[in-house]
C-alpha cells in the first residue's frame, strides 16, 4: 500500500470518527420509581398521576397498571403529558392504551412526538371510564424529581397517601439522530471492504 493510499484512509477515518463524536446523541439513564405499598383504582380517583422532571428531550411513560375489578370489562387508558407540576399546566399530547383481561405491568405511552424541555417537570395523567383498572404506587415519597396526585391532589387525598406511583420514564432517540448513526456504521463497512478489497489485489 503507498503512502498516498495511508493518507487516505487515515483522512477517511478521521471523517467518520468526527462523525460519531458528534453525532452519537448521549441519552439519560431510565427514570425508574419501582416501589409500591399498594392499588389505588384509576376512576375514583382522577385525576390521578404522576410529576416528574424530564432527563430528555424524548419518552415514553409507563404507569404500572394491576387489574382491580375483575368482574368488569377493562376500559381503554387513556394517558396524558401536560406542562408543568398538576394538572393546571397545557395539554402536551395523550394517547390511549388498550391492556388485555388480566394484564399486569409497565404499559408504555409514547410521547416521543413531543419535545421536552430536560430539567422541567411534567405531568402525565391517566384516566378510564370504569373502575377495572388501577395503578401500583407507594405512600413514601421514593421520588425525589415530583410526586404522586390523587383527585388532583400531590400526596394523596381523602386519607390517602401516594408518595409516588409505580413509574417509569424511557428515552426514546431521535429518528435524526438514528439516520446519523446509521450513515457512521455504513461508512465504517466501507472502509472496512476497501481496506480487504486491496489486500486480496496486493497479494
Amino acid at each position: 500500500m503507498t503512502i498516498p493510499d495511508l493518507q487516505k484512509q487515515s483522512r477517511l477515518a478521521g471523517v467518520f470518527g468526527a462523525l460519531a463524536l458528534c453525532c452519537t446523541p448521549s441519552w439519560a439513564d431510565t427514570i425508574l420509581q419501582d416501589t409500591f405499598t399498594g392499588f389505588y383504582q384509576v376512576q375514583f380517583f382522577e385525576p390521578i398521576g404522576q410529576s416528574f422532571t424530564a432527563q430528555d428531550p424524548n419518552i415514553d411513560f409507563a404507569f404500572f397498571f394491576s387489574p382491580i375489578n375483575t368482574f368488569l370489562a377493562p376500559a381503554p387508558l387513556t394517558v396524558s403529558l401536560l406542562d408543568g407540576s398538576g394538572f393546571g399546566g397545557a395539554l402536551l399530547g395523550s394517547t390511549t392504551l388498550n391492556l388485555g383481561d388480566g394484564f399486569s405491568g409497565y404499559a408504555p405511552a409514547d410521547f416521543s412526538g413531543i419535545t421536552l424541555t430536560p430539567g422541567n417537570l411534567y405531568t402525565a395523567e391517566v384516566a378510564s371510564s370504569n373502575a377495572y383498572w388501577g395503578i401500583e404506587g407507594s405512600v413514601f415519597d421514593v421520588y425525589g424529581g415530583g410526586s404522586g396526585f390523587l383527585q388532583g391532589t400531590a400526596g394523596g387525598c381523602c386519607d390517602v397517601f401516594l408518595g409516588d406511583s409505580r413509574f417509569r420514564v424511557d428515552p426514546v432517540p431521535e429518528p435524526a439522530s438514528m439516520a446519523l448513526i446509521s450513515i457512521f456504521l455504513t461508512g465504517i463497512v466501507l472502509l472496512h471492504r476497501r481496506r480487504l478489497a486491496r489486500a486480496r489485489r496486493a497479494l
